[in-house]
Order: structure tokens, then sequence, then C-alpha cells
């Protein structure tokens, strides 16, 4: 009877020992599911709260929400820690594969990224009483040193799991949300490193002089414009005691002992010294700001610890995020619609008494009005939406290249650097093409001209990739205006945008690069200040940034279009091979002061190849030929995989 039953005492063992394991695993699961939901419930919540606006309440959520994920991540971290070496080889399973395959870097990125927050956060408190937000954050940081600390540990956390991650595996529309935020970590990272320095650039230590340079994108230049005014803003312990803003003509002192211009300006607009107004011909922004710091100097005496260069798209988007401003001078309220029109109109001479002396010595009076006024709202404001939304502008203004900025402090630079927020020419991993205009004709014409780029990689021959571009360029200015090439005034703005393009133009492009093929119109004599003329060469010379610059001259009549196009060899490293598969990387980078220009790219693989699925690039008609169409407004990355 004994032996009879062990057979069944061993069976039922056996059940409850599987049911044991099953509910386990049901419970283990649970937990995960438990823990994977609540991130995904805390980050809405934060994303939520963010969207209403910044306040003492919605800090202590953001602080709150960001602790749950951080504890729900180190959950998942662990309990999902026997599964992660299974799903380490899963990226060829369809849909979900990659996802699985990047989920052990994806969850220690996050939690990096959810620590960098908490620590910064903790502890900030908006003031009381309508009191500044500015004084308020400088304590915080002074005050909290060690939560500094824990959040530079935490970015270099953030990026050690980072460099473990391929974005190119995760498909769909979220991996494209989670490539678009990813491009904002260089901002987190430089950001964060830019902290420790915030009170010494605040003057707490000492006072501090920043150069304001005023870029008028009419007439654009390398950095965004023709210098129209200079600033200075004086800062001491947190607080401005200084600011105001000069017409750039002003600050010449022909016995200083300037230096020679650059070729072109000497060549073309027969410049015989380079002042400061001219300085910023470098595409390269601290190269440009240290040359017209130095400049500046010269002329002044001043000596300063850093330049702000700003166009009119930071004033519009400033106006955009802080509101209406009564502006002295201003008949109406200045807003964020009305504030370029009224920039123009302020400027022109009365049409009774057209250009005088008393006109010219006066003409840009309205740039300091403006200015006043827009900072006594921002140094004064305490509301946490208006910060938020100021924030938001200024990076995205230097993002875009709009407001560029230069440091004297060595680490506060190499921070901005590290952010990629310097302004910088700076290579990426492969190729690279950045198109920078300047205005050389001594008028406004940039303000309605078009700007198309096409660039073309031929890369059937992988060892031999070439490069060819198109620029193109159209004038929205009434047709029948005569192109004189001198410094001419009208009775209104508008008649110094409508008026034909001179164009000193310049294509930076990697080192080596080799120059095949250029097809660029000439220009005659009569239409050029030195009566010259232009044959149409190209030059070639080493540039900033590690890389070679194509230029020449390109004359536009007004309402006409015209082209140039380049070819060139490429070095054979722009295309490389790796586990991947062949692999083929482009920066394009924007020139500051430029909204937008079309661009167009086109890129041809090997015939039999085939192109890893990459967003916005299509097939084209041609075997091997892969396109991608679209507005360039910052500086862009992009990148090809084939086998």
């Amino acid at each position: 009877m004994k032996e009879s039953q062990f057979p069944f005492k061993k069976n039922a063992l056996r059940s409850w020992l599987l049911l044991g394991v099953m509910g386990g695993i049901l419970i283990w699961l649970g937990v995960l599911t438990w823990h994977g939901a609540g991130l995904m419930i805390s980050l809405r919540k934060i994303q939520r709260t963010v969207g209403n606006g910044v306040s003492d309440e919605s800090l202590q959520v953001a602080v709150q929400e960001l602790e749950r994920i951080n504890r729900h991540a180190d959950h998942l971290l662990w309990g999902m820690a026997p599964l992660f070496p299974v799903f380490h080889n899963t990226d060829w399973v369809p849909g979900v594969g990659g996802y699985l395959s990047q989920s052990e870097a994806l969850l220690l990125y996050g939690k990096g990224l959810a620590e960098v927050g908490f620590w910064l956060l903790d502890g900030l408190e908006f003031p009381a009483n309508g009191g500044v937000f500015q004084r308020q954050w400088l304590n915080h940081v002074e005050t909290h040193q060690e939560n500094l600390r824990k959040a530079l540990q935490a970015v270099e956390a953030a990026s050690q799991a980072r460099a473990g991650l391929d974005f190119n595996l995760l498909s769909g529309n979220l991996g494209e949300r989670l490539r678009s935020m990813d491009r904002q970590f260089s901002l987190v990272a430089g950001g964060v490193g830019l902290l420790p320095y915030l009170p010494a650039l605040a003057g707490e230590e000492r006072g501090q002089t920043y150069l304001l340079v005023v870029q008028n994108s009419d007439e654009l230049r390398a950095t965004g414009g023709f210098i129209s005014a200079f600033g200075l803003l004086q800062v001491r312990r947190g607080e401005v005691v200084r600011f105001d803003v000069k017409d750039s003509y002003s600050v010449d002192r022909l016995e200083a002992g300037y230096p020679l211009p650059p070729e072109p300006l000497a060549t073309y607009m027969l410049a015989g010294i380079w002042v400061p107004r001219d300085a910023n011909w470098s595409p390269d922004f601290p190269t440009a700001a240290e040359e017209i710091a130095h400049l500046y100097t010269l002329s002044t005496g001043v000596e300063v610890d850093g330049v702000l260069a700003i166009d009119q798209q930071v004033i519009v988007q400033l106006l955009a995020a802080i509101g209406p401003l009564t502006v002295e001078g201003a008949s109406e309220a200045i807003h964020a619609k009305n504030v370029v029109r009224w920039m123009q109109q302020a400027w022109e001479p009365d049409p009774k008494e057209g250009v005088t002396g008393e006109w010219w010595s006066q003409r840009k009076d309205f740039m300091g009005h403006l200015g006043a006024a827009i900072l006594k709202r921002l140094t004064g404001t305490s509301d946490g939406r208006t910060l938020f939304k100021t924030g938001t502008v200024i990076f995205q203004m230097l993002r875009q290249g709009h407001l560029l900025m230069y440091l004297k402090d060595s680490g506060a630079q190499m921070a901005l650097a590290k952010a990629g927020l310097d302004g910088a020419v700076r290579l990426g991993e492969g190729d690279f093409l950045m198109p920078v205009d300047s205005n050389i004709g001594f008028n406004k014409a940039d303000a309605l001209i078009e700007r198309t780029v096409t660039y073309r990689v031929d890369a059937r021959v992988l060892q031999n990739p070439q490069a060819t571009l198109v620029l193109e360029y159209t004038s929205r200015a009434q047709p029948g205006v005569a192109c004189v090439h001198k410094e001419m005034y009208g009775l209104t703005y508008a008649d110094l945008q409508n008026r034909c393009y001179w164009n000193y133009w310049r294509v930076l492009v990697p080192k080596d690069s080799e120059l095949l093929f250029a097809q660029v119109p000439a220009v005659p004599p009569e239409r050029m200040l030195n009566q010259k003329g232009y044959d149409g060469m190209v030059q070639s010379s080493p540039a900033e940034g590690g890389t070679i610059a194509f230029a020449g001259l390109l004359v536009l009549p007004a309402g006409d279009r015209q082209t140039a196009i380049l070819s060139w060899r490429l070095p054979s490293r722009v295309v490389r091979q790796t586990k991947e598969g062949w692999v083929y990387e482009l920066r394009v980078q924007k020139q500051p002061g430029v909204v937008r220009s079309g661009l167009r790219l086109i890129v041809q693989i090997p015939e039999g190849m085939k192109m890893k699925p990459a967003d916005g690039w299509r097939s084209g008609p041609q075997p091997g030929e892969w396109t991608w169409e679209g507005w360039l407004e910052e500086t862009t990355d992009f990148r090809l995989v084939f086998h």
C-alpha cells in the first residue's frame, strides 16, 4: 500500500513545485509590469506638469515623480537582470527585437537622466513675494553643491549608458521620439557642466562685463549678420548694473591701429582696415568672438569677459515668451508680431528731411530702448510660465544659431562646447557640409533671398566617394533695380532690401577634399565696386575646424535666380565599414542668422546593396539612390547604413 502511494506523492510534489514556479513567474511578471506601468505614468505626469507651467507645486511634483522613476528603473533593472543576456541577441526579431536588445541600456540611460533632474530640482523654490528668480537660482546653486556633484555623476552615468545604445535599432514612432529626445542630451550634459561656473559668470566673485553684438541677418555675415550695434552688459552679484547699446560705427577709432581686413573685404569692398563691425568674418564663432572682443577693446579700451551675439529672431521669440512691452519712443505696445516692422520704421529717416547728420546719429537709438524694456521684464519676473517659456526660447535660439555665446572662462567655454552650444565649426563622424554666405553689397537684400541646397554623394565606388553641390539663390525683390555696388541709403528700410545681392559664399567641407569641377556665373566689372569683376574661379583654402573652404562670388539681380555648382572628391574615410555594414554619416551645419534653407540630399550606394530603414529617407528613381528632402533649421546629422 505504501509503495503504491509513493508515485502519487512524488507527482503531487512535482505539481506543487510546478505551480509554485509558475506562480513565482506570474508574480515576477506582475511586479515588472507594475514598475513598468508606474514608470510610464510618472513620465506622463511630469510631461503634463511641465506643460502647465513651472511653479513651486509643479517643481515638487516633478521631484517626486523623478524619484519614483529612479525607483521603478532600479526594480526593473534588478528584476530583468536574468533576461538581459538573452535580450542582447534579439535585434533580429521583427518589431520588438530592437527594443529588447537595447532594454538594459535604455533603462540605465533613463535612470541617469531622471537622477540628473532630481538632483538639480530637489530643494529649488520660487521666490516669495515677487522676488527675482535669478537670485534664487544662484543661491540654490551655491548652497546645493552636493546635489550638483551628484547631478554631474548622474550625467556621466547616463553618458556611459548612452554609449552602449544603438538608436537605429529602435523602429517606429517611439523610436523616432526617443531619437529626438536623445538629440538634446548634449544640451543636458553641457548645461549641467556649466552650472558650477554660474555664480562666477553672474559676478558673484567680481563684476563681469559682456559684449552684446547685435547682428542684422538682413545683411548676412558668417556668424549671423552685419554687426549693427554693440552693447555692454555688466553684472555684479546676479544683478545687471549697466546696460547700454551703441551704433557699431560709433566705436570706430581710426587711430587705434586696426589690422588689415580679410582679403575678400579688401578686394570686393575696398576696405583698408579691419574695424569692429566687420570682425565676425569667421563662421567659427569662438574665433570670430575673440576677434570681435579684440577689435572692440582696441577701439574702446574696455576688456570684456564674454561675447553674446543675437539677431532679429531672438527679439521676436523672446517677445513671444514674455509678452507685449511698453518701449520708449513707440506709439503702441511692442510684441512679437509687430517688432520687426517697428524696428524698421524706427530706423527710417523723416521723409521730409531725408538722410541728415542728425538722423544718422540717432537712427539706432531704438535698439537701446527696446533692449532696456526686454531686460527689465526678464530680470523682474518670477512667473513660472514666463520663465519656462523664456528658457525654452534661449535653448532653441542657441541650437539654431540665432543666439551665440563665448566665455573667456576656459572651463565655462568648454562646457558650452560639450553642449554643442559654442557656435564652433564642428566636424561630425564622417562627411561635413556648411554653406556660408556673406553679404558684401552694402544693403539688406538677404531679407528677400531664398536658399536651396542640393547635395549629392556618389558612393557607388566605396573607396572613392564624390560629392556634387548645387547652391540655388532666388531673389524676391522687384525686378528692374540697377545693380550698383556702393553704399547708398534710401528713405525706407524696404529700399535697402529691394536691391541686387552681392554674396561672397563659402562652402566648408572635410579636410583632404579635392575640387574637381565648378560652374559659377562670372560677374562683369561694371557690377563691382573695384571695377575688376569676377571670373567665376573658385578658390580652395584651409578653413576653420579642420575643414577646407571652397569660395567664390555671386551677384544676383533683383527678382532673378542663380546657381553655383561644385563637385569634389571626398576623402575615403567618410564611408566606413562597421559590424552593421557600410556607414555614411553627414553633418550639415546651419549658418547662424539663416532662419531656414531648403535641403535636398541624394546618396547613391552600390547597386545590389540594401539600405537599412532611416527616418525621412526614401528610394530615388535611380538604382541604389536614396533621397531626403526638408528644411534645414538647425545643424543636423544624418546616418545611413547599407550592406
